[in-house]
């Protein structure tokens, strides 16, 4: 379904109902006698901890009579915890009128949350059941009113998404992608020769909202955004090519040099009060050679230089070992002020960090994935994903893990992570375009956790990674006279530890919620955040080296074969070595490329990938046995696999060689 309205100023579009029908109708036709909604005024559902977290709970009754509507609402944090139960009682509602009930759901915690809305009406013809509503929102400190845009995201540059990006301290964005052609490709700015469109109104729009531009002036893959008037100029002196490097397939092109610095320097200079990054392409190493790069970047740079000498040049680069030193051979290190580019492991984030120290260049790391949806009750068609099986399995951790890692390689001053277009896709398919967004307009969890770790780095840069502690993966972070210690556990580690924090150091966890001093803590791969002054640096990097851990479940995996039905099962045993608290809601999962027919069907019960466990009480131990999916005979070669646990937010996994070998063991906690 696709609605369209037209305004000729500033709107918002309202619906209190839809009738759908495959016939005529002159009169709205209700669902149901009563009828349930949540309304809201937050940008994004966007919430600050210092305010109310305001919803109302809307009734609509249809009925010829009065209703007493009875609605039940929870909300589960990110870590399907409940955080709050209420009900309504019994709320009158007249006929024909709608009924609002204020809601104030803050309970003092920062986060991502669902919203689940259902319950029943008492009407005079009989009683309605309400259906199940699930709605995400978010709850962040309010960010400061400037900020250094540390964190940023590629971002549509549009009054709402900026409002909630703004809104949330996600104060930067790159505008390659997410709809932005006005600010990235060439034909679309400058789409005849000296006729530019310019977008004004919405580069204002994102300072207001105090959101920072970065702009990506993109080429395209084969020039495909170079404007069909500077292509292939007649002179062979004012040529620019692109013959393309041994990782393109694309084939060479040229255009006019002239042309593009004409171009940049008009652009740049039209932008000059507003916009004062430019990043000259991304992934350049896939269109150019290293000398033809360097030729684009001497022309922009000059160019820019020459509309607005306080504007930063960014080149893309160094993802790939040779691409660097061919740029400093070429003679382009003295055309760029900085450097973007991806730091996914430690060798590539060193080559960034020792290349910008060499040449007194500035480092921002880039990146892209997918962001899981925070829906967890909504079923929708084409998801395949089980959504039995926690959120916080990886997607917000490794988002924010790889942004950490990422800064403390390269000894980087920011992140980018993209994409955030806007909205984030259909109902259809809610991780569509790979966004931050839900396809409602609120955040997904991976951008509440790293909205939470922006505020915090917020104008710190890395200095590295430090080895503390053998279980624990540490990078530190500085600013001015200030630290930031950044810490999770290696490999799906899980276990618990106490400490207290030297005075003046505060602590915080995933979402972005104090450490509470002295209550244990569960450490696992949701980073973890310490800061203080310098002056108490060493002091609480001691505290990381000699941290003192417990263990708080251990599990024993052994493969059986049934001799009688040479059938394989998976005796697992889990103990809860947590003396203080039961394991509740807990599930096990097992997967690994090692299955026969697909990692889905690892298991027998091909139709559950999911095992519950039932409650494992403090000391306790519970067995379960699942059929694998294979019989005597069928197994050829070492299928290794993985269990994981999930419970309370925690989660942890086992490697297990070969889960085909009878007898075979997990890994040792």
């Amino acid at each position: 379904m696709r609605l369209e309205a037209e305004a000729t100023g500033p709107a918002r579009l309202w619906l209190d109902a839809l009738t759908l029908t495959d016939t005529r109708t002159e009169s709205f036709r209700p669902a149901a006698p009563v009828e349930a909604g949540v309304a809201w005024s937050a940008p994004g559902k966007v919430f600050y901890l210092e305010e109310p977290v305001n919803f109302t709970l809307l009734a609509r009754n249809y009925a010829a009579g009065p209703a007493a509507v009875n609605l039940r609402y929870r909300v589960i944090d990110y870590f399907d915890r409940l955080v709050l139960e209420e009900r309504t009682g019994n709320w009158p509602v007249a006929a024909g009128r709608t009924g609002e009930r204020p809601v104030d759901l803050n309970r003092g915690r920062t986060g991502a949350f669902r919203l689940l809305v259902d319950g029943e009406a008492t009407t005079p013809a009989g009683r309605v059941q309400l259906p199940l509503q699930e709605y995400t929102f978010s709850v962040l400190r309010r960010p400061p009113e400037r900020m250094a845009g540390t964190f940023g995201a590629y971002t549509t540059i549009a009054p709402e998404p900026m409002e909630i990006m703004g809104r949330a301290g996600i104060r930067r964005t790159v505008t390659l992608s997410s709809s932005n052609d006005l600010l990235q490709t060439w034909s679309a700015i400058e789409p005849e020769p000296g006729r530019f469109v310019w977008i004004d109104r919405r580069v204002q729009q994102a300072l207001a909202n105090g959101v920072a531009i970065t702009a990506n002036l993109h080429i395209g893959s084969g020039g495909a955004e170079v404007p069909k008037w500077a292509r292939d100029p007649a002179d062979p002196a004012d040529a620019i090519s692109a013959t393309g490097s041994r990782m393109s397939q694309e084939k060479p092109f040229t255009f006019s040099k002239r042309a593009w610095e004409r171009f940049i320097e008009a652009v740049v200079g039209h932008y000059k009060d507003t916009i004062q990054d430019w990043l000259i392409m991304d992934e350049p190493y896939y269109v150019f050679k290293a000398e033809e790069y360097a030729e684009l970047l001497k022309t922009a740079y000059q160019a820019a230089k020459r509309a607005n000498p306080k504007c930063r040049v960014l080149a893309h680069g160094g993802y790939y070992a040779p691409w660097l030193p061919a740029l400093e051979k070429a003679g382009a290190v003295p055309y760029f002020d900085a450097i973007s580019d991806y730091a996914r492991d430690p060798e590539q984030g060193h080559r960034l960090r020792d290349f910008a120290r060499k040449h007194g260049k500035t480092v921002f790391n880039v990146e892209y994935g997918g962001h899981a949806s925070g829906y967890r009750s909504i079923e929708t068609p084409e998801d395949t994903n089980d959504r039995r099986i926690p959120v916080y399995q990886a997607n917000a951790q490794s988002v924010v893990a790889g942004a950490l890692r990422a800064m403390g390689w390269s000894a980087s001053e920011g992140f980018r992570r993209y994409d955030a277009r806007f909205p984030g896709g259909d109902f259809t398919q809610l991780d569509r375009w790979m966004s931050l967004f839900e396809y409602d307009g609120g955040l997904k969890p991976a951008a509440v956790a790293y909205a939470a770790a922006g505020r915090l780095l917020d104008g710190f840069r890395g200095v590295g990674a430090l080895k503390l502690h053998n279980r624990l993966e540490t990078f530190l972070y500085e600013k001015e006279d200030r630290f930031l210690l950044a810490f999770w556990t290696r490999d799906g580690d899980l276990f618990q530890t106490r400490f207290i924090l030297p005075p003046e150091v505060r602590g915080f966890e995933f979402m972005g919620n104090p450490l509470e001093a002295g209550v244990p803590l569960t450490l696992s791969g949701s980073p973890n955040y310490l800061t203080g002054p310098n002056s108490r640096r060493e002091e609480t990097l001691n505290l990381l080296r000699n941290l003192l851990v417990r263990e708080v479940i251990s599990l024993e995996a052994e493969t059986r074969l049934d001799e009688v039905s040479g059938e394989y099962r998976l005796r697992v045993t889990i103990a809860n070595l947590d003396p203080g608290r039961p394991i509740q809601n807990g599930i096990l999962t097992l997967s690994g490329s090692g299955s026969v027919y697909g990692e889905a069907t690892l298991m027998k019960e091909f139709w559950d990938r999911v095992l519950t466990l039932p409650e494992v009480k403090p000391g306790g131990r519970v067995t379960l046995q699942p059929a694998l999916n294979a019989y005597r005979d069928e197994i050829r070669t070492a299928r290794p696999a993985t269990l994981k646990l999930f419970f309370q937010g925690a989660s942890r996994s086992w490697d297990i060689p070969d889960v085909f070998k009878a007898g075979a063991p997990a890994a040792a906690p």
